[in-house]
């Protein structure tokens, strides 16, 4: 039987509504074997100086984690962060273009699955314009190009699902023909979850709890030869 890995991608606002306890409950209930979460707190004074990072892994049950700083702030971090039940074998942080609003990057792991290796990526791109997120899709696919299996989650900001195009990834979650939408405000889809080739998807969704200003967005795929 081939092996079956469920992915979610979540932009948690920094659990500012909620908790982290609450936005660890979704996490738990998708069943995700990998996350994706962007707009996370480390340490700062906004949160209370709460490790998030490290109160999401330990309340999710996925054991392993990165925290992807982009941003200095308040004493602390802001960023992204990869959860995982699978062991993390290597790590880096990459800077990608930015704007004047907000510096951006993207976190890379290398996944453990069961003797598999899976190279996964998460991100949270501009909202500015699809100038300067054609620039920041372009380094993304650099940084993707090498690896013979990839998993690529984020907040990407996107309405126009062809600014993927340069990735290249043969299966997104959202894509033309079918759309999830996971901004609560307007339901546009600009949370995804893309593929390369080696995986087939199974089943897709959200998670319609308003714990933050996005739903949390998932996929189950499994991994093909």
């Amino acid at each position: 039987m081939r092996k079956q890995i469920k992915i979610v991608t979540y932009n948690i606002q920094h659990a500012m509504a909620a908790g982290e306890a609450k936005i660890a409950a979704v996490l738990r209930a998708t069943g995700a074997d990998v996350a994706g979460l962007q707009e996370v707190d480390y340490c700062n004074d906004r949160s209370g100086g709460r490790d998030q990072p490290a109160l999401l892994s330990e309340m999710s049950g996925m054991p392993y984690y990165r925290f992807t700083r982009a941003v200095d702030f308040r004493g602390g971090g802001y960023g992204t962060l990869i959860l995982s039940k699978y062991p993390i074998l290597a790590y880096e942080t990459t800077p990608l273009p930015s704007g004047r609003f907000e510096p951006r990057a993207a976190g890379h792991a290398v996944l453990d699955t069961d003797g598999e290796r899976v190279d996964f990526f998460n991100a949270h791109l501009s909202f500015e314009n699809g100038a300067l997120r054609a620039e920041q899709f372009a380094a993304l696919a650099a940084l993707t190009k090498p690896c013979r299996r990839f998993i690529l989650t984020g907040d990407f900001n996107v309405d126009d699902l062809g600014e993927f195009a340069p990735l290249g990834a043969p299966l997104a979650i959202n894509r033309a023909g079918r759309v999830i939408g996971s901004f609560v405000e307007n339901g546009a889809p600009i949370d995804n979850i893309l593929f390369s080739a080696g995986f087939a998807e199974v089943a897709a969704g959200r998670v319609d709890e308003t714990y933050s200003d996005h739903y949390a967005v998932f996929a189950t795929v499994t991994m093909e030869p």
